[in-house]
């Protein structure tokens, strides 16, 4: 995957990306198969027979994990344990954000929110 923080902002596997990328000028453009990557969708769809419209995507993540349910039908719930707060909902709803990165659902601290 290409995300660049991780939980407590620490870079992860985005930063090697990006670096491989910018040590090969000319080359072609990585092939991402995380979230909110359609390959993703399209595998978990065929090898288990995945209905979005009647499957709930966790995560903590609004532009990964979030997106992702949101892109292919699925209703979301937002866990706020990592590394999207609380902040970031509201500014991604304030910013009139793509409809897929609006969570259906939100919990904090074990109690939905």
């Amino acid at each position: 995957n290409v995300d660049r923080v991780g939980p407590w902002m620490m870079p992860v596997n985005g930063t090697q990306v990006d670096a491989l990328v910018a040590g090969a000028p000319g080359a072609k453009a990585p092939i991402v198969c995380g979230k909110p990557s359609p390959i993703l969708a399209s595998l978990l769809q065929k090898a288990h027979g995945i209905d979005p419209s009647r499957s709930l995507m966790v995560g903590d993540r609004l532009d990964t994990d979030i997106a992702f349910g949101g892109s292919y039908g699925m209703d979301t719930l937002l866990v706020l344990t990592g590394v999207s707060g609380e902040a970031d909902l509201w500014e991604a709803q304030e910013a009139a954000k793509a409809e897929a990165e609006a969570p259906a659902g939100v919990v904090a601290g074990g109690v939905q929110a």
